[in-house]
């Protein structure tokens, strides 16, 4: 399924659970804990961010966050628990600030934060990642 930019998966009924991946993965990261979730009684939604998965990289700037607040405008979902992995959990902490009101719940796993200042190696891994991505070698 596909959201203008953010192809995604839903299913389930319940309480709604949102997924979001590192920035190493896609939105099958959560394959182990999907089927689990939804027999326990969760509506979940997993998206593949901009250039990830099944999502198209469009060029020019964006909001992950805004791109997540408007892929659950069109679900009608108003409030949501928000799981965030690295990445992921950089972007939940930005969707949960900016429309707390939309928050049930924030789960973060080795979430980056805003502000912080990546050590020597993080830094060399991260210009080595955009060289790749630059040379469409993802």
């Amino acid at each position: 399924m596909s959201f203008p930019y953010l192809s995604h998966d839903v299913a389930g009924e319940g309480p709604a659970v949102l997924l979001l991946h590192s920035s190493v993965c896609d939105r099958r990261m959560w394959d182990p804990q999907w089927r689990v979730l939804i027999d326990a009684g969760f509506h979940l939604i997993r998206p593949d961010f901009r250039g990830h998965g099944d999502s198209p990289a469009v060029p020019g700037p964006h909001s992950d966050a805004e791109d997540v607040r408007d892929l659950l405008d069109e679900l009608n979902v108003d409030r949501v628990a928000v799981v965030g992995s690295s990445f992921g959990g950089r972007v939940a902490l930005e969707f949960a600030a900016r429309w707390p009101e939309r928050v049930g719940s924030l789960t973060l796993l080795c979430a980056g934060a805003p502000g912080h200042r990546p050590s020597a190696v993080l830094t060399a891994f991260s210009d080595k990642e955009d060289q790749l991505i630059a040379a469409d070698d993802i």
